[in-house]
């Protein structure tokens, strides 16, 4: 079943949305991009290292498997639309870091005249460059607001939100992205899910077969 449009514009996730867009962008323009960064790239220690770590994987293949099986085994008609969304995802994460942000430089590139001020996760490579967006968390918001409308709920949409939420700080953290790759990152995301989820019709999976009659 396809959700409506009023379903996907009027719930809990796109409330969140909004709210996560318009506080970041103005303490983006009063903090600066630095102050806001270190803010969340500076409040941890190991343990803490190892869970952002585990959400930053929320922005890669293992939730790209989990949502494509839960998919297929809860609400079978939108298997081809959230497998469409997640090829849309790298498409365009991949055509706007190579073909248009290519020099954006991240965090360890930025900071390269005092990098021991970074804090880099001990789980993840370190890059410099093709910074925005975040893929990562683009790739979180566009599944996890896939299941979301799917499953409908108020706690599903709360749920979703904050694991998505949690995978775009993860980056933050991990000393792989600033705040406006993330605020980029999840904007698209949403963004895709919805005309996906709106502009291709479900699979008919009703068999109809032909009756003869003697």
């Amino acid at each position: 079943m396809k959700p409506s449009l009023k379903q996907s514009i009027s719930n809990h996730f796109i409330f969140y949305l909004i709210g996560l867009q318009v506080i970041g962008w103005i303490a983006f323009i009063a903090l600066g991009r630095e102050n806001i960064f270190f803010l969340l790239n500076r409040c941890g220690g190991r343990a803490v290292d190892f869970v952002f770590f585990l959400f930053t994987l929320l922005g890669e293949w293992p939730l790209i498997v989990f949502a494509i099986i839960f998919v297929w085994f809860r609400y079978k008609s939108q298997i081809l639309n959230i497998c469409i969304a997640f090829v849309m995802n790298a498409i365009i994460s991949f055509s706007l870091k190579n073909y248009v942000f290519t020099q954006t430089p991240r965090p360890a590139k930025f900071f390269i005249d005092t990098p021991s001020s970074v804090h880099f996760s001990p789980y993840l490579s370190v890059k410099y460059w093709q910074s925005f967006p975040s893929g990562h968390t683009f790739t979180a918001f566009t599944g996890l607001f896939f299941i979301a409308l799917l499953v409908n709920k108020p706690w599903c949409y709360s749920l979703c939100f904050i694991l998505a939420l949690l995978a775009g700080i993860s980056r933050i953290y991990n000393g792989m992205h600033f705040p406006e790759d993330v605020l980029a990152g999840a904007l698209i995301g949403a963004i895709n899910t919805l005309l996906i989820i709106q502009l291709i019709p479900p699979l008919s999976l009703t068999s109809h077969k032909k009756t003869f009659y003697s």
